[in-house]
């Protein structure tokens, strides 16, 4: 973003001095914040570190020598999805499928039935990108797994026909004159039609098509097969899946014999109560964005390992399957901890990144640990501090882990899985950040509104903090139930996955206009215990704020500088609705809002997240849970951004929010981004309001 829209403004060189610090311009001036492992056989791979320079890495013989020019790499055609063993390349054309032999490129097609919103292989529109991914041409291989074998594909059949239709507008397309409208395929909260996914097996040699009994299977968010719910067996002939019900009361593991024709339930979970409450909760397959499937079938499939919440804590089980019916699991792991991701597997291990084991630590940073299948306590493999993030090689005998925190740059090991050895073969290269005055995020402690419940955040301040000043603060919120807000390690956000909150250095920019700038994870958020996660179930209009309220009290009262008489609160999506409710409902605290794209009104979003984490569609929860409802309450300055066309949380919550706003009488900002879809916070546009608006209300 150039600095021209602030050249001529009071403070311009703090506007300058900010964006300095906003995602593209710290990305180039850091190097080898994250490395990608290019693996040429089990172990030995090559990477690219600071400065461009490239390194072979051999794990055995714990070498790390200059690479001049990599080996080549098998090339896929773009948008195929090429078996395993190099033969077969799976081609998706206007939604039905091709299979093309690599050897001479002949083809042969597999299906020519496809019709619109009833197609194979392909993304939903409930994963809520599906207009950005069409207006950007992007060409995405076919949704599929090929069998251990490589003779057979399992893939699905979509069917969004009768799915709620949501119309986009563009009012100002480059190529012509007269807006253009669009169309997505999203379903509301209490909707009956829902998109469904037909499971389907091809055979290579002979192209024949197999459905898999027990479906069609109802599509939440993505796909089950890209969400990992659906999987081979050990052999050719067996498929598992997952499936859940409305709401994710409960979750079931299915077994689907192709020899037979026959699926089977094996497993099932259902939600206990919530927690200080009467109403069911959620079965929680997995607690962060995009919910996927870390079960595993083991052993030959005569074993699952199964990730659960059931006493309290995300821990894991075993399931022995030749027992039947299945016995009670064994537990792996237990206590006052939690199991985040289930990284690898072998005949004796599980191997899995675990939060708060060690009491002393962040509860929030990964560390590697395992466990064996036949019992004992976890290993630690990855003692040093950081929170780590891990990459086992193919042959499961090596890790690559690169450990850093908010406040300190990432270094990159590799290890044995053993945690025998460890080299260090990399450090990311932040030397020109430095240089330029950056003052790391601090890591926060404090106690929720119950007043006994540790919270963990971040404060953001300006490069030039004079203590003896007094500064206005902005609350960096995010309350979702499946992302949390406040960064643990290095990161750019290019670079993040899809379980990290974007926006890690907007924080920093916006704290060098001048303002301290706050991030916590209040109750309600994931990664903790069951309880702190439910706390949001059924309540998520104000489930959070009065720890956001508590928390700027015990931070004001050991740092002088910062100023309570002006606060404001800032979010996205969520946390655009949560910004929104902070002034009507706290007045009293919050002093001005910035909304951006904000689900104000849970009726008009997915119906997955909301039924998932707010309950039923029942009518006096989604009342009390909607920001329209209450917006003759305003008295506060707010600003609404929402971009156009917007296929996550659709632009008619913004506007529906200020028609009430209207109606009541009270004042409100609107900035519509034309052409822009919910990935919108870096625009120029909803940058440069946003922070005039908070310089504006807070301080002047």
């Amino acid at each position: 973003m150039s600095d021209r829209p602030f050249a001529a403004r009071p403070g311009a060189e703090r506007y300058r001095r900010a964006l300095r610090f906003t995602e593209d311009a710290v990305a180039a001036r850091v190097s080898a914040v994250t490395i990608t492992p290019h693996w040429l056989d089990g172990d030995r791979f090559w990477f690219e570190g600071a400065a461009g320079q490239r390194s072979l890495v051999d794990p055995d013989a714990g070498t790390v020598e200059p690479l001049a020019t990599p080996p080549a790499e098998p090339s896929t055609s773009p948008g195929a999805l090429r078996s395993p063993d190099g033969r077969w390349e799976l081609v998706r054309r206007d939604g039905d499928l091709t299979l093309r032999a690599c050897a001479d490129g002949s083809e042969r097609a597999l299906t020519t039935d496809a019709e619109p919103w009833w197609d194979y292989a392909g993304t939903p529109d409930t994963s809520v990108t599906g207009l950005t991914l069409r207006r950007s041409g992007t060409t995405l291989a076919p949704v599929g797994r090929w069998s251990p074998d490589c003779t057979r594909i399992l893939t699905h059949r979509i069917d969004q026909r009768s799915v709620r239709r949501l119309p986009l507008v563009e009012s100002a397309p480059a190529d012509q004159t007269a807006p253009i409208l669009h169309e997505v395929r999203v379903p509301f909260p209490g909707d009956l039609a829902r998109p469904t996914a037909h499971l389907l097996v091809f055979d290579v040699p002979g192209g024949e098509r197999h459905e898999i009994a027990g479906g069609p299977l109802e599509v939440r968010f993505f796909s089950p097969i890209e969400l990992g719910w659906a999987w081979w067996g050990a052999d050719r002939d067996v498929v598992w899946f997952l499936t859940d019900d409305r709401g994710v009361r409960t979750l079931s593991l299915h077994r689907a014999d192709l020899r037979t024709g026959v699926s089977e339930i094996v497993i099932e979970e259902r939600a206990g109560a919530r927690a200080g409450g009467d109403r069911a909760g959620y079965v929680e397959p997995h607690p962060l964005l995009p919910w996927p499937s870390h079960v595993r079938t083991i052993r030959g499939d005569t074993a699952v390992v199964w990730p659960s919440e059931r006493d309290g804590w995300r821990h894991l089980y075993l399931y022995d399957l030749r027992q039947r019916p299945t016995a009670d699991p064994r537990q792996l792991t237990t206590g006052n901890w939690i199991v985040r991701d289930v990284v690898h597997v072998d005949h004796e291990w599980v191997y899995f990144t675990g939060l708060g084991r060690e009491p002393w630590r962040d509860p929030y940073l990964r560390h590697l640990y395992r466990v064996r299948l036949d019992g004992g306590d976890p290993e630690l493999l990855t003692p040093e501090p950081g929170d780590h993030t891990i990459a086992f090689s193919p042959s499961g005998r090596h890790v690559l882990d690169t450990a850093s925190t908010i406040d300190t740059a990432p270094v990159h090991r590799v290890r044995r899985a053993d945690g025998a050895r460890t080299r260090e073969i990399a450090r990311a290269d932040i030397d020109a950040l430095v240089a330029d005055g950056w003052r790391p995020p601090e890591p926060f402690t404090v106690t929720a509104a119950d007043g006994h419940t540790e919270l963990y955040g971040a404060l953001f301040v300006p490069s030039d903090l004079d203590p003896s000043a007094r500064y206005p603060v902005v609350d960096s919120i995010y309350p979702g139930p499946q992302l949390m807000r406040t960064p643990k390690s290095f990161t750019i956000d290019r670079n993040a996955g899809p379980d990290e909150w974007p926006g890690a250095w907007e924080a920093q920019a916006l704290a060098e206009l001048g303002f301290v700038v706050v991030t916590v994870d209040g109750r309600g958020t994931p990664l903790r215990k069951r309880a702190f996660h439910l706390h949001s179930y059924g309540r998520l209009g104000d489930h959070t704020l009065p720890d956001h309220v508590a928390a700027l009290r015990q931070l004001a009262e050991s740092r002088p500088w910062i100023d309570l008489d002006r606060v404001g609160i800032a979010g996205h999506s969520a946390g655009g609705a949560a910004a929104v409710r902070a002034v009507i409902d706290h007045p009293d605290v919050f002093g001005a809002a910035v909304a951006g794209s904000g689900d104000h009104d849970l009726r008009r979003y997915l119906a997955y997240w909301a039924e998932k984490y707010e309950g039923p569609a029942d009518e006096t929860d989604y009342v009390e849970a909607s920001n329209i409802d209450r917006a003759d309450r305003l008295e506060r300055p707010l600003l609404l951004i929402c971009g156009e066309l917007d296929d996550n949380v659709h632009p008619a919550n913004t506007l529906a929010l200020l028609d009430a706003l209207q109606r009541g009488g009270a004042d409100a900002e609107l900035v519509l981004l034309p052409g822009q879809n919910h990935d919108c916070t870096t625009h120029p546009e909803y940058r440069r309001r946003s922070w005039e608006f908070l310089v504006r209300h807070l301080i002047g």
